[in-house]
């Protein structure tokens, strides 16, 4: 941990000074207990619940009133997965687990699962969030930039998203992330991300459909917040 603090602030200006980015924001072998479990911490410190109570539950389906102590992008993509009506959501990048435990609680109905590269993830999600055991356990792991990853899964979900995952990536894995998102999902993906400086989204999201994809997207930005939503629908 004392080297990935030590190396830190050269991988991040190099990841600034760069035209594209070429380096992972993280140390993904130490990233659980040196980057996420903080965050999750953080957060919460600062006042946005990550596991929504029964009230935030009925503003969020009766899409009324401001929906407090939810961090913005949570609520943006919450209320797009609502939006969207799907029988099935699957999340690339699960982590801790908390927006397939949200999204189960906003639709109980609806297949939900994912995936994650690091089973420490699910882990740290399984000693926060016990009474969710059985969903989080349902997570499975793999490296989603690689095409086998998604082709070995039996399942064929309307909705594919992340949250936070192809921004710290680089360049290159973040445009193969994408690429197998919407291969994999039936109408839509959702990309929960830092649109201002982590990628040029617009020119990812060009360059695939010049080199052929179907789909049409949308870019929504946070007002007062550097991430934003895309919405990527497939073309039938």
């Amino acid at each position: 941990m004392k080297i990935d603090a030590l190396f830190r602030p050269f991988r991040i200006l190099a990841n600034r000074v760069m035209p594209k980015k070429y380096l992972a924001d993280f140390n993904w072998s130490t990233y659980t207990s040196f980057d996420y479990e903080p965050q999750i911490t953080g957060l919460v410190k600062g006042g946005n619940e990550l596991i929504l109570s029964d009230l935030q539950v009925s503003q969020f389906k009766d899409f009324r009133g401001e929906i407090s102590d939810v961090h913005a992008p949570h609520i943006l993509l919450y209320k797009t997965c609502l939006s969207l009506q799907p029988n099935s959501i699957f999340e690339v990048g699960a982590g801790a687990g908390y927006h397939l435990i949200n999204l189960s609680k906003l639709m109980p109905k609806v297949s939900i699962s994912g995936i994650d590269l690091l089973p420490s993830q699910v882990e740290l999600g399984i000693k926060l969030f016990p009474e969710h055991k059985r969903l989080l356990q349902g997570i499975t792991f793999g490296d989603f930039t690689k095409q086998a990853t998604h082709s070995s899964l039996k399942i064929s979900p309307d909705v594919v998203f992340t949250q936070a995952v192809t921004m710290h990536l680089p360049f290159k894995k973040a445009k193969k992330m994408v690429v197998n998102m919407i291969n994999f999902a039936q109408k839509n993906v959702i990309l929960v991300e830092n649109v201002n400086a982590s990628h040029n989204y617009k020119d990812l999201l060009d360059g695939l459909i010049s080199d052929g994809l179907k789909f049409d997207y949308e870019i929504v930005k946070i007002s007062n917040n550097e991430n934003g939503l895309i919405l990527i629908t497939k073309s039938l």
